[in-house]
């Protein structure tokens, strides 16, 4: 049975047999811990109406369903019971929800009256973290904001009760310390609560200090009285008078307070659960960690939480400026005793040696000898006790257990705005900066907020240094200069600390414990990015690594990078490694050190490049990713000194990696470096950079650049004699050339030509990708050879088998599902789908199972989309998606889809490919537009249009796609003034496809103003191109040429014209011709009233040629004939006379 742990106190969250479930909807979770909360069974109209209030029952029941497949994903698990009107928590599912188990104990805390009550209430309160569900908020659901709210104030009122009772029954029992600390807790979180104030003065002088009892009364009634205008209740003030009047009581020693924060403590809960675990099995615990990574935060946080475990109090003791002697006195005096003369660490232990006390030891690395004698000598004296330190390095004392303390999570490069809200180092910067911006602002600014915290790699002090910067500065501002000076990050208003008022003060302190060799090993170093290996330490400082690396991480300043086993990585953190390279460029030896780094990386590139051409494992991979940040440095390095040839021969080694883990946008920008500054007399620099920007257009979706830049590298290496060279990058250009039946047939006939060269010269994967890319043109082109598919599948999958090459796998399995719907193969399919599904898991790669479409069972559909959610390359995520929303939109479920193509969109935001956003905008248009919600998909596009610069190629693109919807809109005006002002506007480089576009809806549009002019216009395409015009011409020549003939009073023939189209776009049930069916259902129906019954049936009972039962080649010859008839007879010829005089004049022959 699976165990589901809700805990709805503080920051909500849901953890699965001890995983975190995170759904990637926040309307997701609000069902999660709705249920949760509730317990028992909702009704899915209710739980849709509670949700989604703004919507239609229908849309809303679909976001439902949304919503219940977003959690099943991101459980890998089904958490609620399947059918059925209501909703419940499957049988099989252990429920604990820390609220319900709150609300138990506190009932048998208020009933119990025997010793049990305290252990009851204070469980119930340390369940209370916080208010119910702190931090979750919702927008546009208001029936769940208003539950929302009952069940804080719920929770909170009973949380009250809760502390003050407990207060109440450990002042009964004598413990004074345990009930001042939960009045305290009490009026934090109920500050007007005056039950807690009078708790806290009770306790206060039950331990004999009555001053501080009084002044907490008159502190409470000053604040009462300037934010209320009231005073105190009667008997509060009688309690006032009364210690003022009573004798005082003798004062119980008790240890120092431990410092305070105004500031919560966020982001290392996980921390705090293993330390106090530490220091139960280990009494001394050092947290090591680089300056200001949280070190002393953490001890303090840690040391509360476990108070109870130590009665006679904590005792907190700050050695930051302490030499040796120093620091017996300071532990002294934070303990509360007494140090005689001359008493050393051993005698001052034993007097304590019946105590039970916990200490911190804070910044001990001026003093680690005197730090670990005294630890020692405390904890031999007393067994019960324990210490906690903190440090740069470890104090070196016997039994001492180190916890190395990691920087803040951050969510990786460009995660979607929830995922960034739930890291730790985006939830402390919004903690800090809230006190002066909206905490709903902040949270709108997260993907900017995720971006400084990335460029100081989640080092807590640098982040609230960071946010206080907020008030001054935009987010978006200081996510751009942030990365630059250090000097940014300072804290004007000065930190009682001096040390951390700016990360300069901090890493000069740190700075002064290395000697002259770590000096300059840790500067030499700091020219690496991102991390670096053995072989690169010893060749980049020139010592051996195990010297230099345990001193340097031994002192905090070089973290330990432990992602693959038994491979030692170590890196700085980005705000330490560009302090280290400023002191380094200080120096005068930045040039050297940056050169030595050059020459080894793109040496290494070259190395690692080797073991890519065949690819059995992820082990190549990862080694390439491990240093790649190092590899592009390099390059850029090397590029910028004038040496193109040697970083770009470099890259092409690193081709598969580059496409399979998908480096576009790094490999973007290096070639914009490289081909500025190549040189033209370099003819193999250019041929790589040629060959390098086809890889590039590739990535980007840019089809068109890489037919021209693969064709131009194919030239270049054949002129240096470099066939091999010519042939594997020409591969690109004819895997993706033109779909015109002619050039296809050229393409496949030079691919199998390839294939067969690279098998005689020993180039299995090149003739596998050769293999493959046939494959590929013979799926595009629509009208598939399936017995020669199968036999490329055949021969592919044998080249396969032979080198076990796992993208070869990958791309075999695609061709696989081709073959399966041919042969009518389920089980085929849906094995193909889970090969590409390990392929994806070891090497993040994966390709798009387009075959789906002809699919509809619900079990592939799951596995598709479960295939697209995995991290892997991003185009197969989006084409994965596309797929999975074209077979929801087929079942009517609408809000599936979208939600399908907004995951396609936020993945292609992330990879830095704004058109193919763009589109899939569009797409999600077109797909509202199917579900006749054209005005909402209208708005859609209009919206994002207006977001955009205008003037752009990605302005015109959405000013293509705004067009064409709105021919759609019934309102033929706007479209056309649309589609004109397109026309009229410059265009550097057209798209061909928008410009067919755009002129076939000009001539729609216009056909009935000039239908002598459509019809011509219909005749000359036919004439010009009849075998090569596609189903999108014939529709658009079909329905100009209906509009035309109803101009010239031919309705019939015009009625005919539209019926006879209306298959080619009802065939295949995608949102791409969505605009289209709607035109021409629209046309039909208007033309078909204009016709009388006898007509109208005489029309309809002619034979239609239908693409899915006859074929498309049957419906496009059929098609075209008709429209060549009808034009013919209704432009050229009279029914009465033969002959049309008002058109005759103009009119030319057919």
């Amino acid at each position: 049975m699976s165990v589901a742990e809700f805990s709805l106190f503080g920051m909500p969250r849901l953890e699965l047999d001890g995983r975190a479930v995170e759904p990637g909807r926040k309307k997701s979770s609000a069902l999660l811990y709705y249920m949760a909360a509730e317990r028992g069974p909702l009704e899915r109209s209710a739980a849709a109406g509670l949700l989604w209030p703004e919507f239609p029952p229908d849309r809303a029941r679909g976001s439902l369903r949304a919503a219940l497949l977003d959690i099943e994903r991101a459980a890998g698990a089904r958490l609620f019971a399947a059918g059925g009107s209501c909703l419940a928590f499957d049988d099989g599912l252990e429920l604990r929800v820390d609220a319900a188990e709150f609300i138990r104990l506190s009932d048998l805390g208020f009933a119990s009256r025997d010793g049990d009550v305290i252990p009851l209430l204070k469980s119930a309160a340390d369940l209370y973290r916080g208010p119910f569900l702190s931090g979750f908020y919702l927008k546009d659901a208001y029936e769940f904001e208003d539950w929302q709210l009952r069940m804080s104030d719920r929770f909170r009122h009973r949380a009250a009760r809760v502390l003050e009772r407990l207060s109440e029954q450990y002042r009964l029992a004598g413990m004074l310390d345990e009930a001042a600390d939960t009045a305290e807790r009490l009026i934090a979180a109920a500050p007007l609560h005056e039950a807690g104030h009078r708790l806290v003065m009770l306790s206060l002088y039950d331990r004999g200090d009555a001053v501080a009892a009084s002044m907490h009364y008159e502190e409470y009634a000053a604040s009462l009285d300037r934010q209320l205008g009231i005073k105190p209740e009667p008997s509060l003030r009688d309690l006032h008078d009364a210690i003022r009047a009573a004798p005082a009581r003798a004062p119980r020693r008790r240890a120092d307070r431990l410092p305070t924060w105004i500031s919560s403590f966020v982001g290392r809960e996980a921390e705090i659960g293993a330390l106090t675990r530490l220091l139960a099995e280990r009494r001394l615990v050092t947290i090591v960690g680089a300056g200001g990574i949280g070190k002393t935060r953490l001890a303090v946080e840690a040391a509360r939480s476990i108070a109870d475990r130590y009665p006679d109090g904590i005792a907190y003791a700050e050695l930051g400026a302490a030499d040796d002697e120093d620091v017996l006195p300071r532990i002294a005096s934070s303990m509360n005793l007494p140090l005689w003369p001359r008493e050393d660490a051993v005698e001052f232990a034993e007097r304590s040696r019946h105590r039970r006390f916990l200490l911190v030891m804070n910044t001990c690395d001026a003093a680690l000898g005197a730090c670990a004698a005294i630890a020692e000598a405390l904890l031999s004296a007393s067994p019960e006790s324990a210490i906690v330190a903190t440090s740069l390095e470890a104090i070196g004392a016997d039994g001492e257990a180190v916890m190395e303390l990691a920087p803040l999570g951050v969510p990786p490069d460009g995660a979607p705005a929830d995922e960034a809200l739930r890291s730790p180092a985006v939830r402390l910067f919004i903690d800090r900066a809230s006190g002066f911006m909206p905490t709903a602002s902040l949270e709108r600014e997260a993907p900017d907020i995720a971006r400084v915290c990335a460029a100081v790699d989640g080092l807590p002090l640098a982040i609230e240094l960071a946010a206080a910067r907020a008030r001054a500065l935009s987010i978006g501002d200081l996510a751009r200069s942030v990365s630059t000076p250090l000097s940014l990050l300072s804290d004007d208003a000065g930190s009682p600390d001096a040390r951390h008022r700016s990360l300069l003060d901090l890493f000069d302190w740190s700075w002064g414990f290395l000697d002259a060799g770590e000096e300059r090993s840790l500067t030499a170093l700091s020219v690496c990015r991102g991390g670096f290996g053995v072989e690169a330490v010893e060749a980049i400082t020139g010592s051996p690594v195990a010297r230099t690396m345990y001193s340097l991480v031994s002192k905090s300043m070089v973290a330990v990078v432990r992602n693959r086993p038994g491979v030692s990585r170590w890196k700085l953190l980005e705000p330490l490694r560009r302090y280290a390279e400023a002191r380094l460029e200080a120096s005068g030896g930045g040039r050297a050190a940056r050169a030595v780094h050059r020459d080894y990386y793109i040496g290494l590139a070259a190395r690692l490049g080797s073991g890519l051409s065949v690819i059995t494992d992820a082990e190549a991979l990862d080694a390439v990713q491990d240093d790649w940040a190092n590899i592009v440095c390099a390059a850029r390095s090397a590029i910028d000194g004038g040496d193109t040839a040697g970083p770009l021969s470099a890259l092409l080694r690193l081709r598969r990696f580059i496409v399979i883990r998908n480096k576009g946008r790094d490999l973007r920008t290096l070639l914009a470096a490289a081909g500025l500054r190549s040189s033209s007399g370099d003819d193999t620099a250019a041929a790589a950079l040629a060959e390098l920007s086809a890889l590039s257009a590739w990535l980007g979706e840019d089809v068109d650049e890489v037919r021209r830049q693969s064709g131009l590298a194919s030239s270049l290496w054949r002129g240096l004699g470099d066939e091999a060279s010519a042939r594997r990058s020409e591969l690109l250009g004819l895997g993706l050339g033109a779909s015109e039946p002619e050039e296809a047939e050229v393409a496949l006939a030079r691919l199998r030509d390839s294939a067969d060269w690279f098998s005689s010269r020993d180039e299995p994967w090149l003739r596998c990708e050769a293999l493959f890319w046939i494959g590929s043109r013979l799926v595009a082109v629509g009208t598939i050879d399936w017995s020669l598919l199968r036999s490329v599948y055949d021969e592919a999958s044998a080249a396969v088998d032979a080198i076990g090459d796992l993208e070869g796998r990958s791309s075999r399995a695609w061709l696989g599902l081709w073959v399966s719907r041919w042969k009518g193969d389920r089980d085929g399919v849906r094995s193909a789908l889970r090969e590409m599904g390990d392929c994806d898991a070891i090497l993040g790669l994966g390709q798009s199972p387009a075959v789906l479409r002809e699919w509809a069972g619900e079990d592939i559909v799951e596995e598709s989309a479960a295939i697209a959610t995995r991290p892997g390359h991003p185009a197969s995520a989006i084409d994965t998606l596309i797929d999975a929303a074209d077979i929801w939109i087929t079942r009517g479920e609408c809000d599936r889809a979208v939600s399908a193509l907004e995951q396609a969109r936020t993945v292609a935001a992330g990879q830095d490919a704004p058109f193919k956003a763009c589109f899939l905008l569009y797409y999600e248009a077109l797909t509202l537009f199917a579900a006749d919600r054209r005005a909402e998909a209208f708005s859609l596009v209009e919206g994002e249009l207006a977001g955009l610069e205008g003037g752009t190629a990605l302005h015109r693109r959405a000013s293509c796609f705004l067009a064409h919807l709105s021919l759609g809109l019934d309102d033929e005006p706007r479209a056309l003034e649309l589609h004109r002002r397109l026309a009229a506007a410059p265009w550097d480089d057209p798209d061909p496809e928008e410009v067919r576009q755009r002129d076939f809806s000009i001539r729609y549009l216009t056909a009935e103003e000039s239908p002598l002019e459509a019809a011509r216009f219909v005749a000359d395409s036919l004439r010009r191109s009849p075998d090569r015009i596609s189903t999108f011409e014939i529709v658009y020549l079909g329905a100009i040429a209906a509009r035309a003939m109803a101009a010239a009073a031919r309705p019939a023939e015009a009625y005919e014209a539209a019926l006879g189209i209306g298959p080619g776009i009802r065939w295949r049930i995608t949102p791409y011709h969505a605009v289209e069916r709607y035109l021409v259902a629209a046309l039909a129906r208007r033309l078909a009233a204009a016709l009388s019954p006898r007509e109208r049936a005489r029309v309809e009972a002619l034979h239609y040629a239908d693409p899915k039962r006859d074929g498309i080649e049957a419906y496009l010859v059929q098609a075209k004939d008709r429209l060549a008839r009808l034009i013919g007879a209704s432009f050229l010829t009279d029914r009465r006379s033969g002959a049309t005089p008002a058109m005759e004049a103009t009119a030319r022959p057919i």
